[in-house]
């Protein structure tokens, strides 16, 4: 194992590299997908250091012993000084996690896994080719240009996927979502939000399998073939069209459901 405790701002590279691991408190984490050795750079940084090992391929960069998880479940004030804006350049092809506390974070140009959890920050990601699995407390994600599979965990947070070509699975319990999408067959769209309102926007839907249901909420769309009906307390639209390749799933409770043709969202 080798290992680095970063204290000022200044740069490394790393060779022997296949997977990355990076938690930041508060600040910014960029990741960006290019050619060559890993390397990283640190321009700001407060009083708390960075830690940095590499053990068997895996590059490590934490604020210490603690994680994000363990700084969500605390007095966020208490760790005022772990502060730090960082950029990690890396292969495509290497896999990649991130936490943070209030840290935003940022990622492009990734075409293998991408796991990222945060407690109160913003995510913003594009040109994504490889699988995606986001966990977010508070704020707002948005991922665009996203061809691999999506999976988004939020709790009160704005959602915002676009140019999604694969499945996609987007959970909120308070907070909007917003889907802008072309399936390839086999792809599944499932979205789903307690009081925030969900629209899904399609080029069509030939080899569609389409199910909307709201409690409370209001379901419209711009297909002349789908229209709501009500069930058992519920708003219900759903309707198959040709052989179904692809599968619509949308829930909410109390939020609206907006299906729109693609140029619209």
């Amino acid at each position: 194992m080798k290992s680095w405790t970063i204290e000022e701002p200044g740069s490394l590279a790393f060779e022997d590299v296949n997977e990355v691991k990076a938690f930041v408190v508060r600040g910014n984490v960029r990741v960006v997908g290019a050619p060559g050795p890993v390397r990283l750079e640190v321009t700001e940084i407060d009083r708390s250091p960075l830690h940095v090992r590499l053990t068997d391929g895996l590059l490590e960069v934490s604020h210490g012993e603690v994680n994000a998880q363990k700084i969500a479940a605390s007095a966020l004030s208490r760790h005022k000084k772990m502060r730090a804006t960082v950029t990690l350049s890396v292969p495509p092809g290497c896999p990649v996690d991130l936490s943070s506390a209030t840290a935003n974070i940022t990622a492009s140009g990734l075409s293998s896994r991408l796991k990222v959890f945060t407690s109160q920050s913003e995510t913003a990601l594009a040109n994504l080719s490889g699988p995606v699995q986001i966990e977010s407390s508070h704020g707002r994600v948005e991922a665009i240009t996203v061809s691999g599979p999506i999976v988004v965990k939020a709790i009160v947070a704005d959602v915002v996927i676009a140019d999604a070509t694969g499945s996609v699975r987007a959970e909120t319990s308070n907070g909007s979502i917003a889907l802008d999408a072309r399936p390839q067959a086999g792809a599944h769209l499932q979205l789903a939000s307690n009081s925030g309102p969900v629209r899904i926007g399609l080029t069509g839907l030939t080899n569609t399998k389409v199910h909307l249901e709201s409690r409370t909420g209001a379901i419209s769309s711009q297909f002349d073939e789908v229209s709501a009906i009500e069930r058992d307390k519920l708003s219900i639209a759903k309707e198959t069209f040709g052989t179904p390749l692809v599968d619509v799933w949308v829930r909410t409770d109390s939020g609206d459901i907006a299906l729109l043709r693609r140029d619209d969202v």
